[in-house]
């Protein structure tokens, strides 16, 4: 079994990194554009300005009124979103419709690099909306968490603040904060796009050609910050209440290998493994009769990520020494015997057949294309993926283990009411 479909990728001449992979399977199209810029390069004291630039992107152009382009994609029984989940590291805009509307698409697109208007009522509009958004998370018990999550990063580093960002910083974002950043950063020379569907690679080159080959690149494109680290805070078991939390969760957390190391996906494929309902970590929850119940963490970033586990047990259990101790024996015995070979052939095979499931759908996979690119370096990782899966031996999981599940941040979440 193996991917079928075409792959094409080229630049134009202002830098716009352009991918195609054909897939005629139906008569629809998905049409990304993502920009390398998220919350982590925002500066300090305007924490959230990746985040209201995110929001005045879809408030309207020279050419388009307030969210007329959204409006406009469904009129065509598409759909036009923002992506959210990955805004620490990168925008992404993403648009599916069906395959006649690729000039559409990509005359939207084109408009909104090139002609976004900026001014005090569309800001104040982008401001208005990310700041609802922020007080309707501050009102769920999970921001707390997000805020105890950030604590494992080390003091001002990009991903040690919350990606939404701060209110009171975001009262302060201006216009000229707002046209430097999109001058800088909305470019053809720091953006990816992505076509996914049943369409003509030639007459999409002409069409590429014709809407973005105008737009002039950036000759100020700000470089990424730093975005290594390791875990120092890992001493003392840090405490935080949460109100209205259910239970008491113990977490442990160890920093994974970015993207760019050789162990990446070693680690990647450990979390899947071991978040599998059959897994070894999960029959080790299942036989203390102290949890009520476990979970495996994982977030890949374009720096180094976290890989954690939680263990979690009845609001009066403040017994944490248990909950440790548990912890290193999940540790010990995955550095000792790794996965049982049996259960890691299972695995492979289900996440290989997970892989061909959702590449039948253009939206998924052009969003994947997106990440693999900017997060791996080369949307190409995406179809060797299976390959990847099947190259992992118990040697890999076990060497990762041994190498990265070494002094953890431990934290509490502790129910308050």
């Amino acid at each position: 079994m193996s991917f079928d479909g075409d792959k094409h990728d080229y630049y134009l001449p202002n830098g716009l990194k352009v991918i195609i992979y054909e897939k005629h399977t139906h008569p629809t199209i998905a049409v990304n554009v993502a920009y390398d810029i998220g919350s982590h390069d925002d500066p300090m004291g305007k924490k959230g300005l990746a985040h209201v630039m995110s929001r005045l992107m879809e408030e309207g152009s020279n050419n388009y009124k307030r969210k007329e382009h959204l409006a406009i994609v469904e009129s065509t029984g598409g759909q036009s979103e923002l992506t959210w989940w990955q805004l620490e590291d990168y925008i992404e805009f993403r648009n599916t419709s069906t395959s006649d509307n690729l000039e559409l698409l990509l005359k939207l697109e084109s408009d909104r690099m090139s002609s976004l208007l900026i001014d005090s009522e569309s800001l104040k509009n982008a401001k208005t909306d990310a700041i609802v958004k922020i007080e309707e998370n501050m009102e769920d018990s999970f921001w707390e968490i997000t805020v105890a999550i950030h604590s494992v990063y080390p003091n001002n580093h990009p991903y040690s603040f919350n990606r939404v960002g701060s209110l009171d910083d975001i009262e302060t974002i201006s216009i000229d904060d707002c046209q430097k950043t999109y001058d800088n950063y909305f470019t053809p020379n720091n953006a990816i796009l992505v076509i996914v569907g049943d369409i003509d690679p030639l007459d999409s080159f002409n069409l590429i050609t014709k809407y973005f080959g105008h737009i002039e690149p950036s000759e100020s494109l700000p470089e990424n910050p730093n975005l290594r680290w390791e875990i120092t805070k890992n001493k003392n078991l840090h405490v935080f209440e949460i109100k209205n939390w259910p239970m008491t969760s113990y977490i442990e957390f160890f920093s994974s290998p970015n993207p760019q190391n050789e162990d990446y996906w070693a680690m990647d494929f450990l979390s899947t493994v071991l978040r599998m309902s059959s897994s070894s970590f999960n029959k080790f929850v299942s036989s203390k009769d102290y949890l009520s119940d476990g979970w495996v963490y994982y977030d890949g970033k374009l720096g180094n990520g976290l890989f954690g586990f939680a263990l979690e047990s009845d609001a009066t259990n403040t017994n944490y020494t248990k909950h440790q101790n548990a912890v290193k024996k999940i540790v010990e015995n995955l550095n000792k015997n790794g996965i049982d070979e049996s259960f890691l052939k299972v695995a492979i095979n289900k996440e290989k057949m997970n892989l061909y499931r959702r590449n039948y759908h253009v939206e998924w996979t052009a969003r994947n294309l997106v990440r693999h690119e900017i997060i791996q370096g080369d949307y190409r990782t995406y179809f060797d993926r299976a390959q990847l899966y099947e190259n992992i031996t118990n040697k890999d999981i076990k060497r990762v283990a041994k190498k990265y599940l070494v002094n953890g941040y431990k934290f509490v979440l502790n129910p308050i009411k």
